[in-house]
């Protein structure tokens, strides 16, 4: 389960953490159905990021066992295979 967290990226979702500024800069933070939509836009933006990233690993596969610190990322290393990499992918977004 670690190596699909890691093949994730989730420290990368920090960025869409932006979407909230609008309702905060805006003065609808505490509406709850906005709040609600905001949330969900996260999610799906955080989702996408995530199967770019597992996509792209997966092309530059060969390439990442090369590199020195590339190669230990879960499907560079083997730790996860292509095929489980792309369900996870396919069923992320």
């Amino acid at each position: 389960m670690k190596n699909y967290i890691k093949l994730m990226r989730p420290q990368h979702y920090i960025k869409n953490l932006l979407i909230f500024f609008a309702l905060i800069f805006s003065g609808n933070f505490f509406d709850k159905e906005m709040l609600l939509s905001t949330f969900l836009a996260f999610l799906s933006f955080s989702m996408c990021a995530s199967v770019v990233y597992i996509i792209n690993d997966i092309k530059d596969k060969e390439k990442d066992k090369l590199h020195e610190k590339k190669k230990n990322r879960p499907i560079a290393s083997g730790r996860v295979s292509v095929k489980n990499a792309s369900i996870l992918a396919f069923t992320d977004c």
